[in-house]
């Protein structure tokens, strides 16, 4: 936490090498869910703590330090679906577990993102700011023609109005 107990976001560096490692996809296993819709260019990844960020978030280790939460090695991108998964079940979802999973994720894209700097720069952006999404959220991907497929996600969760948002480049 800063001085004056706020949490801290990842820096802008940390969230591009995240997404540069990423290959544009949810990091849960054989999820197919782009970071960032190919046709809408909408960023649909979120950024996730392995061990939680605040007390009373999932996996909180109080012995971790707030530069260690958000350094490289403690988040990992998830689409929104598996986000709210994870979080959920803490028992089957451990640090252990999630630590393992980014790890096998990112050897799978050792290399560099297969999105130009401009769209890296937009995911990295938005993904660190504090987005508030009222409502239903319907994705729908890799459909064409006739029917599609949809996930719908309601979140009415908002962002308390006082809480800043800072942005620290390292």
């Amino acid at each position: 936490m800063s001085m004056n107990g706020e949490v801290q976001k990842p820096s802008l560096p940390t969230v591009k090498l995240l997404f540069a490692v990423s290959g544009n996809l949810c990091a849960f296993p054989k999820c197919t869910t782009p970071l960032i819709d190919p046709q809408s260019g909408s960023v649909l990844g979120q950024i996730c703590h392995i061990k939680g960020n605040k007390s009373g978030s999932a996996r909180y280790d109080p012995a971790q330090t707030n530069e260690n939460r958000r350094e490289f090695a403690n988040l990992i991108l998830l689409c929104n679906l598996h986000h709210k998964i994870v979080d959920d079940d803490e028992i089957a979802y451990t640090d252990q577990r999630l630590f393992h999973m980014k790890q096998e994720h990112e050897s799978r894209h050792p290399g560099p993102s297969p999105v130009d700097e401009a769209t890296a720069e937009r995911f990295a952006s938005v993904a660190i700011t504090n987005c508030t999404i009222h409502g239903p959220v319907i994705t729908s991907h890799s459909q064409v023609g006739g029917q599609t497929a949809h996930t719908i996600i309601n979140n009415y969760v908002s962002t308390p109005k006082d809480e800043a948002v800072k942005l620290v480049l390292v």
